[in-house]
């Protein structure tokens, strides 16, 4: 009850307690602890204290510990942030996120995909597709923040060999993601799912993300699209080319 009512408080004087309490307590109350300092630390301050208890909690904390510190540094921007992610050693923090994907809890499994995406090894892109394969009905916004981590990793490569199959799940968040990186290397296997996907809307996105490429053969792509079987991408074709 005590913390969670610092926790509606909101002041940051309470973080240095919580962390205190995380570190040496053994009952439920570090883990309202850690949920709490999701909400309280708004500046990052967390964050290298977080990373280490990661990597020294038991398995029955580290994941709220990940969500947590997903959380506190997932969602900005700035060089603080890029810093932090740059400065873990990649090893064995790969290691960790591609554990915690495992969980059973979707919202574990999110905030791994996200951290392996903030990470930014190449090495973290096939955990990620294969840990989208196995949610069950994810909403638009858990595929949108999947892409971001996606694009995080850079893989082209492996994206573009997950984009082939209709039958793949993780075949539509590929696409996007290849649109967002914008790499030209990636736009002949765009062109062949517009061409050949029996899926209209994945032929829709591997559209889309030919719009975001501005290569010429990537213009020629939205261009043959004019006469796909299906209006809705004959006309965003038509946009795009306007």
């Amino acid at each position: 009850s005590a913390i969670g009512a610092l926790a509606e408080i909101g002041d940051q004087a309470a973080l240095a307690p919580l962390l205190d309490l995380i570190r040496h307590d053994q009952g439920a109350a570090r883990y309202a602890a850690v949920e709490a300092i999701a909400g309280l630390d708004r500046t990052g301050a967390t964050a290298p204290v977080l990373a280490e208890l990661v990597a020294s909690a038991d398995g029955a904390l580290r994941p709220a510990l990940i969500k947590t510190l997903v959380a506190i540094m997932g969602g900005r921007t700035n060089r603080a942030m890029s810093e932090f992610w740059r400065s873990l050693e990649r090893p064995r923090w790969l290691g960790l996120l591609t554990e915690a994907l495992g969980d059973e809890a979707t919202d574990t499994r999110l905030a791994a995909m996200i951290g392996l995406g903030l990470l930014g090894d190449r090495r973290g892109t096939q955990p990620i597709l294969n840990a989208y394969r196995e949610l069950e009905n994810p909403t638009e916004e858990v595929a949108d923040r999947v892409v971001i981590a996606l694009v995080g990793t850079g893989d082209v490569q492996a994206l573009m060999r997950t984009v082939g199959s209709d039958c793949d799940p993780a075949g539509a968040v590929a696409i996007r993601a290849l649109g967002e990186l914008g790499s030209s290397e990636a736009v002949a296997a765009l062109m062949q799912v517009r061409r050949t996907s029996h899926d209209w809307e994945r032929r829709m996105l591997a559209l889309r993300a030919l719009g975001k490429s501005g290569t010429d053969e990537a213009l020629k792509g939205i261009t043959e699209a004019v006469e796909d079987l299906t209006g809705y991408i004959r006309c965003d074709a038509i946009r795009l080319l306007g």
